[in-house]
């Protein structure tokens, strides 16, 4: 839980990536 706009910008661009991305950042 640092940048959670990071997150939300790539998500729209590569959910894919981001999903990946997004376990190892939040979880």
């Amino acid at each position: 839980m640092g940048s959670p706009n990071l997150t939300i910008i790539p998500q729209k661009k590569a959910p894919s990536l981001n999903e990946a991305f997004y376990q190892e950042t939040w979880y």
